[in-house]
């Protein structure tokens, strides 16, 4: 609600967005990921590259989003039109914040998840940290469901 009043529709919208990231939990597998979604209609973003403004601009305009999971996926919550979310989470590190965030509010909202080993979800943050913000793999196959699940 505190955004309700708020206009986002200054810059030219982009309905498909993929939320990239450089540096920490960069995809290892970047360019068949990009490949795929650029095939569907998705444009790759980098938030960081972005005015704020302009970040507020294309979270509150997105119809469809792949997102490295991250702090620009926290803009979305301000979309009251978003129809799906594909969030792509590092190994071991599986968060249910955006989940619970954002997944009452599209009509699909799905997580790809590389490796979930509980021991290292649990484990001392410097373990954790070590997965959270390393290059990971997304399985190209398991991207393509969920884009024709949404």
């Amino acid at each position: 609600d505190v955004y309700a009043g708020m206009r986002f529709d200054t810059g030219e919208p982009i309905e498909n967005i993929f939320i990239a990231r450089k540096g920490a939990r960069t995809l290892a597998n970047q360019d068949d990921v990009e490949r795929v979604l650029h095939a569907k209609g998705y444009t790759t973003v980098y938030m960081e590259d972005y005015s704020v403004q302009r970040q507020l601009e294309i979270a509150a305009n997105a119809k469809n989003v792949v997102a490295i999971h991250g702090a620009a996926m926290a803009l979305l919550v301000i979309n009251p039109r978003i129809h799906s979310v594909v969030e792509l989470q590092p190994a071991h590190a599986y968060h249910q914040l955006y989940p619970l965030c954002l997944g009452g509010r599209t009509k699909h909202y799905s997580v790809l998840l590389p490796d979930y080993d509980e021991a290292i979800a649990h484990s001392d943050w410097s373990t954790i940290l070590a997965h959270k913000n390393g290059s990971f793999e997304v399985d190209i196959a398991s991207l393509e469901r969920s884009l024709s699940d949404g």
